[in-house]
């Protein structure tokens, strides 16, 4: 993709005398990366995608700093909870996911899939067949391509040697886990302001979708009940309206529903893995980093408003630098120092999280401030005191019943994600 292209990153990187290399890893992803059967590991193993960057982790020099964004961030997050004895990498920068933005599916729920993907694929999958069986005949029967157009968003496998945990929630990961390996030196752990964007194109894409309004507030009641739902409606001002609701009524809910998934889902899933490496008695650094620097290019979504999904890899990579204004280009390119200075000497590139700071990026440049000071903080903090008020809701996300990623969103069932920027 011609946006991610690292050209002006590294070019930039030569002119301040800190050169990079830069390599991209593939990886097996969707179907062919996720697809698994627990009752026949041999032939359709859990995270093959996951395993396939160990391998890439294993070829390449450790003394290096790792950067994913969206699947890349869950993906290195996974790795740095995974109890890895063997050292990766020395540092990591996380922008826009956790194992808390996508859940995981639990060894039980990939054999369901795996079944009832084999299914669609014309496989008998009677229940008194063993999976080996059918996994066999898919693996010798079923063309590569066939897998790979399941149109499933791979998920990695819980309760597995890589993810040891049933399942990930904002609890867990503020707890500090005893998987954390031991040989990071530092990470960066980053969230933009409006990573719900990624569900905003989904779901406005998609017609048989509308009254946004009612649905998310129908949810918030079977979760919390009406008195707490009406609360969290309130605070993210979504308004349930008789009727149905007029198509610029509809897109101001859903972007208000997704500022709530870029809160929930993103910016405090980060600031919890924040919070548990912050516990780490051992060596590992975190920083917290809050990318506010709002999209300046014509897409689903207005210019210059919103930090969307995607946008703060792309700005940091460069491929559009030749089309920003000198107000935009500074802010990025002084941001830029920051993080190639961290990726090549390794030095504190901001003050610790353990002390209550993040460095905010926005159009004024790079900011250090106090969490409290950082843009939503106080509908975040009323979130959180909403949320402890309900029992049972302290993990809303991802209990069975959650908005994001499952009973509203449903991001795990949707394939492609688009994207949409200038061509080069």
């Amino acid at each position: 993709r011609p946006y991610y292209s690292p050209t002006n990153l590294l070019t930039q990187a030569l002119s301040i005398s800190k050169p990079l290399i830069f390599i991209s890893i593939n990886y097996r992803h969707s179907a062919l990366g996720f697809f698994h059967s627990s009752e026949a590991p041999d032939l359709i193993p859990a995270n093959n995608g996951i395993r396939d960057q160990l391998r890439a982790f294993e070829w390449i020099a450790k003394n290096i700093t790792t950067i994913g964004q969206s699947a890349g961030a869950e993906s290195l997050t996974l790795h740095n909870f995974s109890g890895q004895s063997t050292s990766l990498y020395k540092r990591s920068i996380t922008f826009s996911r956790t194992p808390v933005t996508m859940p995981a599916k639990t060894p039980s729920e990939n054999e369901d899939n795996f079944r009832a993907q084999a299914a669609k694929q014309g496989l008998d999958v009677n229940t008194l067949r063993p999976s080996s069986e059918i996994a066999n005949e898919m693996v010798h029967n079923v063309s590569v391509d066939a897998i790979r157009d399941l149109g499933f968003v791979g998920a990695p496998c819980s309760s597995s040697e890589i993810l040891p945990y049933e399942r990930p929630t904002l609890e867990l990961s503020r707890s500090g886990l005893k998987t954390r390996v031991s040989w990071l030196e530092s990470q960066i752990a980053s969230a933009a302001g409006y990573d719900g964007s990624i569900s905003w194109y989904i779901t406005n894409k998609n017609v048989k979708r509308n009254d946004h309004a009612r649905s998310f507030a129908k949810l918030a009641k079977e979760v919390l009940g009406k008195e707490n739902a009406g609360r969290l409606c309130d605070l993210y001002r979504i308004v349930e309206r008789d009727g149905h609701a007029s198509e610029k009524d509809d897109t101001e809910d859903l972007t208000r529903i997704c500022t709530f998934e870029s809160d929930v889902g993103f910016i405090c899933a980060e600031e919890a893995v924040a919070d548990g490496w912050s516990k780490d008695d051992r060596r590992t650094k975190i920083f917290y980093q809050y990318f506010d620097l709002p999209n300046p290019f014509e897409g689903y979504l207005p210019p210059e408003e919103d930090a969307t999904h995607s946008w703060d890899i792309v700005a940091l990579r460069g491929a559009y630098d030749n089309r920003l204004r000198k107000e935009y280009l500074d802010a990025i390119e002084g941001w830029r120092n920051r993080i190639i200075d961290y990726c090549v000497s390794g030095n504190e590139p901001w003050a610790q999280y353990q002390a209550w700071y993040g460095l905010c990026v926005c159009k004024d440049g790079s900011e250090v401030k106090a969490m409290h000071e950082l843009p939503g903080s106080e509908r975040r903090k009323n979130w959180v005191i909403l949320r402890t008020k309900h029992e049972g809701t302290k993990d809303l996300i991802c209990c069975g019943k959650g908005f994001v990623g499952r009973g509203w969103i449903r991001v795990i069932e949707v394939g492609q994600i688009p994207c949409k920027y200038p061509e080069i």
